[in-house]
Order: structure tokens, then C-alpha cells, then sequence
């Protein structure tokens, strides 16, 4: 993506808590967040979506992308229940 720096959050700066929801779309998560230049942490809504199938026309990268992402997915589904 083409964002600018002060638009991104590093990994390091958010933490994904309890599960808040799920949806036809994925899930939502309650995470927190630190505030750039700070040690304050605000709490987040963090939206997890769900996979999308690449198509039949897609590479074989993106195909193996998918199956991981649904993996994890269905992990998490079976973890948070």
C-alpha cells in the first residue's frame, strides 16, 4: 500500500486481546494500541478479515497464501470458542 510512515502501526505498538465478535466478513477483535512518540495505549477494535479465494486464474503464490490464511483462520476460530 502506498500510505504514508505516519499512517502505519507497527507490529510491535498493537496487541490483539479478546475476541468481541464475528461476522459474515471475519473478526473483531478488542486489542490495544501505543501512541506514537508515547507509552500511553489506547484500547482498538481490531478487524480480522476472513480469507477471500483467489480465483482459478490466480498463481500458485497467491493460492498457497490463501490455504495459510484460511489455516490460521480456522485455528483461531477453534481457539477463541
Amino acid at each position: 500500500m502506498d500510505l504514508g510512515e505516519r499512517h502505519l502501526i507497527r507490529p510491535d505498538n498493537i496487541k490483539r486481546g479478546s475476541l468481541l465478535g464475528r461476522g459474515a466478513f471475519g473478526f473483531v477483535f478488542k486489542g490495544t494500541c501505543r501512541l506514537r512518540g508515547s507509552n500511553t495505549y489506547i484500547d482498538v477494535a481490531m478487524k480480522m478479515l476472513q480469507p477471500v479465494q483467489p480465483g482459478a486464474n490466480a498463481r500458485q503464490s497467491a493460492m498457497i497464501a490463501y490455504k495459510v490464511r484460511l489455516a490460521r483462520r480456522i485455528r483461531l476460530s477453534l481457539t477463541t470458542f
